[in-house]
């Protein structure tokens, strides 16, 4: 039973009459319960429907998500948005500004973020998930940052958008380090919602904003006109950039004043007498000290009467139509590479794409492979298609049928894709996905790729090799761009000593270092085993392992392994850059033990950080055998990998000239030249 307690079955005792009897009792108190909560829901929807309606506003918001105003006397205008339903709060100001438009002779509607843009002169995306070269080609591309700033700082497509609007002259500074054409647009209030509410006769001194969570946004304005004071915890983000929230301003349209923990927004407004509260705990102390009813509704006034002045929709709406719109010039980046899967915490991809502002493009994540190429085969212009990594397309399924299933609906995608003239080009990061399920339908999924791209991308001549024999390669579509280092791209100021400080390593301790994704192929148990040989014969070594750990059987296993032993160091997540640097200046010699591996970011890591480097003689990494600081071992023996790592630490542990030699090779291979040269790649898809 739901409520614990059920009839008993057996020899009647006082003990089970009791347990019957509560049984009963609380059975008939769940259906009273339920009953009575059930008439006393639908009498209040009643009450409010005769004596509490709905405002009059929200009407027009339901008919503007209807797109009954998608057409007007002035330009018209699609706003992108992540939630399209008239009482979301998200969506509150997407509302508030297309309807001050709207209000204007704009032709104006509100469409879902990953919705089929219809035809407009201007698309405002107020989401992140929105995808400019979706928009048609003449439209003006507005990305409107009202949240979340940092994130919309680090889209790496932010430049397609001809200009971002800004909440707040902070934000704005932030967005500016990422694209020079930003605009503030502060946030505003629906006067004509919150604006009505009663102000006299207050009944409540003190409300909390977070009592009023769930509460719908059309009861809002009765809420907080009924309230001297509404406290507002504002969050952290818009704090970090002085952005004077909606809440506020709707609390303050309403007549009652708010109690912020963000001030610094507030005073840049002029606002000196608004109470603020630097955390929870200070909110007691403040309203203690709060002045008397006959002030706060004095300030109450004086508030509504600033926002209805200056902080409304109507006058945002005259901003964007009158000053911002009308000064914005189309940038022209108007060349869009679609890319799949993008990896953020791997920072390859962001180098590779560096230099995509030199060719008038700029790099666009998909977030789902097979859905993109059907949405793009169906569009007026599918773009170019960017594939990296296969495994987000047949590996994630939990039977062969499931996987057989996702691997023919992809090749039909692609088929439709390269049929609508879509162009692909394809990196191919290893001949088969590591820890792959399904082999044979990867290959077949390799083959269908190949007869599709356009351009085949290799990492190393290596590989031409290496896949010969597995899926069918014509040389005559690659184009090889090798990995380069990561010079320049992590921070390096800690110093050797301040490192092995930070980690408790002793000065004289000779460190080996693996770091990057922990995986079964990347052969760290092996490693262990090799490294409880060497330190039994020289006790002043200590191995530091770090990485994110994939969920993979045995990394639980291998995690514990770690933590116990005591001469081992491990993290098994991804390092923040101020760490990563940290544990590679504590290190003398890095250390890939993989079993099997095609090219390695790992081995281009290490000599950035001016380390030298132990790798498996196979792949990408054959074409470096040669250099001062590597060292290769064959990956097929332990006792190789014994043997190499020992002679790395004997040979380049204190060696200051084989570190320089490794910063030297990594500053010749700079991944700018990366870049710069993939670029030309792009380019030259685009135009044949």
């Amino acid at each position: 039973m739901a409520d614990g307690l059920e009839p008993v079955k057996g020899p009647l005792t006082l003990a089970r009459i009791r347990h019957g009897v509560d049984w009963r009792v609380r059975k008939v108190r769940r259906r009273v319960r339920h009953a009575v909560g059930w008439r006393v829901r639908k009498l209040k929807r009643a009450y409010e429907a005769r004596y509490r309606p709905l405002p009059v506003r929200r009407e027009q918001y339901v008919r503007l998500l209807k797109g009954e105003f998608a057409k007007g006397t002035k330009s018209t205008v699609v706003f992108a948005a992540d939630d399209v339903r008239v009482a979301a709060h998200g969506v509150a100001d997407v509302l508030g500004l297309a309807l001050a438009l709207a209000e204007r002779g704009h032709g104006v509607q509100v469409i879902d973020a990953e919705a089929p843009v219809p035809d407009a002169d201007v698309v405002i995306a107020a989401s992140r998930r929105f995808d400019p070269s979706t928009a048609p080609p003449d439209a003006l591309r507005v990305g409107w940052a009202r949240t979340e700033i940092d994130r919309w700082a680090d889209l790496p497509f932010l430049p397609a958008y001809d200009v971002v609007l800004a909440p707040s002259p902070m934000a704005l500074a932030h967005l500016k380090t990422e694209l020079p054409r930003v605009e503030l647009l502060r946030p505003a209030v629906d006067i004509e919602l919150f604006g009505q509410a009663e102000s006299l006769g207050r009944r409540r001194r003190v409300r909390t904003a977070d009592a009023l969570k769930g509460v719908a946004r059309f009861r809002l304005p009765r809420l907080y006109g009924h309230s001297l004071v509404v406290v507002d915890r504002t969050a952290v983000e818009f704090r970090k950039h002085g952005v004077v929230t909606k809440r506020f301003l709707e609390v303050a349209a309403s007549g009652a004043v708010p109690l912020t923990n963000a001030l610094v927004g507030v005073r840049e407004l002029g606002l000196t007498d608004v109470p603020g509260a630097g955390d929870a705990k200070d909110v007691p102390r403040v309203l203690r000290s709060l002045p008397s009813r006959a002030r706060l509704r004095e300030l109450g006034s004086e508030l509504r009467r600033f926002v209805a002045a200056e902080h409304t929709w109507a006058l945002r709406g005259e901003q964007v139509a009158e000053q911002i719109l009308p000064r914005t010039e189309r940038a022209g980046l108007r060349r869009t590479v679609h890319v799949a899967p993008f990896y953020r915490s791997n920072p390859y991809q962001a180098m590779l794409y560096a230099a995509m502002a030199d060719i008038d493009a700029v790099m666009v994540p998909v977030a789902e492979i097979t859905d993109h190429l059907v949405k793009r085969a169906n569009s007026a212009d599918p773009g170019l298609f960017h594939l990296h990594w296969t495994n987000p397309i047949v590996q994630p399924a939990e039977t062969d049928d499931e996987a057989k299933q996702r691997l023919d609906a992809f090749v039909a995608a692609l088929a439709a894709f390269g049929g609508a003239g879509g162009k692909l080009i394809w990196t191919v990061h290893n001949v088969l996905p590591h820890d792959a399920r399904y082999h044979d339908l990867e290959i077949e999924m390799a083959n269908a790729i190949l007869h599709h791209a356009d351009l085949v991308h290799l990492l190393s001549t290596e590989t031409l090799d290496l896949v010969d024999g597995v899926y069918d390669l014509n040389p005559e579509r690659v184009v090889i761009v090798e990995h380069n280092s990561f010079a320049g791209i992590y921070p390096q100021w800690i110093t050797r000593d301040g490192a092995r400080e930070r980690l408790e390593i002793e000065p004289d301790e000779k460190v080996l270092i693996i770091v990057g994704g922990i995986r079964p192929y990347k052969g760290i148990d092996r490693m262990l085993d090799v490294f409880d040989e060497l330190v039994h014969d020289d006790p002043s070594l200590r191995l530091l392992i770090a990485g994110g750990a994939g969920k993979q059987p045995g990394i639980a296993e291998l995690e514990e392994r770690c933590q116990d032993h005591p001469r081992v160091l491990s993290r098994f997540k991804h390092l923040p850059n101020a760490e990563l640097q940290a544990w590679f200046a504590a290190a003398d010699v890095a250390v890939l033990p993989y079993v099997n591996i095609l090219n390695s970011s790992a081995f281009q890591l290490a000599p950035s950080f001016g380390l030298p480097v132990v790798g498996p003689r196979m792949g990408a990494l054959l074409s470096s055998e040669d250099e001062r600081h590597v060292r290769l071992f064959d990956p097929a023996s332990i006792s190789d990998l014994r043997a190499v790592v020992k002679k790395a630490v004997d040979d380049f542990v204190g060696d200051d000239e084989i570190r320089r030699a490794a910063l030297r090779y990594a500053e010749s291979r700079p991944p700018i030249d990366m870049a710069t040269a993939f670029a030309r790649v792009i380019d030259d898809v685009f135009t044949s």
